[in-house]
């Protein structure tokens, strides 16, 4: 491969690395504003609570305050990785040098910029961009995945709400 077609590939991979970032970051921030919009609407049920689970809408209300907290849950799933994304990347016998993400080890042994510099230059840039875009791949479909499903039960919030406005109205 050329050096010029070794310089596309490395911008091509550059791109898609930035891209994801950014689809990662939509992720984030649509399921913050789906948690502040449940908040509300379970609130908004929520006083009624006091009702006696023996009545319908009390159970509107008690299902519609579950099904919200298991929303809530699963947009924690989206904000809060709790896997190690490059444990799920086939690395044959590649030996990521770390020059996108620092980690916490190589910091506290006293990592320099000159060193790091020196990391940088003996990396192979297109086979580290190569590993970081599969590593942020992998964070944003396990983030859709979970945004999907706190969507799903955001959906049930609402249609239950819908069916408590109802019976409240005609009780």
């Amino acid at each position: 491969m050329g050096s010029e077609n070794k310089s596309d590939a490395l911008e091509y991979t550059l791109a898609a690395i930035a891209d994801t970032q950014a689809s990662i970051r939509a992720y984030d921030s649509k399921s913050e504003i789906l948690a502040i919009l449940l908040t509300l609407a379970i609130t908004f049920v929520n006083y009624d609570i006091n009702l006696c689970l023996s009545s319908l809408i009390g159970w509107i209300v008690f299902v519609t305050s579950i099904t919200g907290l298991i929303s809530i849950t699963f947009i924690g799933a989206v904000l809060f990785p709790v896997s190690n994304p490059e444990e799920e990347i086939e690395l044959g016998d590649y030996k990521p040098k770390g020059i996108f993400f620092v980690s916490p080890p190589q910091i506290k042994s006293g990592l320099s910029v000159a060193e790091h510099v020196k990391a940088v230059n003996k990396a192979d840039i297109q086979a580290e961009s190569s590993y970081e875009l599969l590593k942020l791949s992998f964070i944003r479909n396990r983030k859709g995945k979970w945004f999907l499903r706190a969507l799903w039960a955001a959906y049930a919030v609402i249609f239950l709400i819908f069916i408590y406005l109802i019976v409240r109205t005609f009780a």
